[in-house]
């Protein structure tokens, strides 16, 4: 549970800025991508993965299961409606603002040193999976514009996830794991979606 409650304040930063920003003129934003140039496309980033197809998330994660290799783990990663007004893992030196660091993710919330907010409109839930105990290891919520290896695995691209079934999915796995680095990222994922029901995230286990 300490996890949990370590986590609950950032959760709260991000609701209230989400609040902050939909009544805000939004004109005057500036993407993380936009800030150096250690970035890719999300549309390049994307095309390097293999796609998936499938009537829905669950349907696609069981067609990644079906084409990964049995003895190879393999990312199965999907985008999202990102909250607005948050950037995570953006490349700049100078800021005014909250930075949480959870695990090696960096989540901001402010501007640059000149006023202008920052965010990220392109993330990704990356789940990896153990195909040998059809166990999910790790997940991350990573910037698509950043240039990664991903650890040298396979990613099969699920496309876009509508929230409720992206919320309820990463509900269930926060419920389901130890209160560990695994249950931590879910709650992560959830507090950054661009949801009104992320406001009512509570202990112990990051329910909504």
């Amino acid at each position: 549970m300490r996890q949990t409650k370590m986590i609950q304040p950032f959760i709260l930063t991000l609701a209230l800025a989400g609040i902050a920003c939909a009544g805000a003129d939004r004109v005057t934003t500036l993407t993380a991508a936009a800030c150096e140039g250690e970035f890719q496309s999300s549309t390049a980033a994307i095309q390097s993965f293999t796609s998936v197809e499938g009537a829905d998330l669950m349907a696609k994660l069981e067609a990644a299961r079906t084409r990964a290799q049995a003895q190879t783990p393999y990312w199965s990663a999907y985008t999202f409606d990102v909250r607005p007004g948050v950037a995570v893992d953006p490349a700049i030196h100078e800021f005014h603002g909250s930075m949480n660091t959870i695990g090696d993710t960096s989540v901001f919330v402010g501007t640059t040193a000149s006023g202008v907010t920052v965010e990220t409109r392109n993330l990704g839930v990356f789940l990896l999976r153990d195909p040998g105990r059809n166990q999910i290891t790790r997940m991350e919520v990573y910037n698509l514009e950043h240039k990664r290896e991903y650890s040298s695995y396979p990613v099969y691209w699920l496309g876009r996830a509508n929230n409720e079934e992206s919320l309820n999915y990463l509900r269930a796995l926060s419920a389901a794991a130890p209160l560990d680095t695994l249950s931590e990222r879910a709650v992560l994922g959830i507090a950054l979606h661009d949801d009104v029901r992320v406001h009512q995230i509570h202990e112990p286990r990051g329910r909504l």
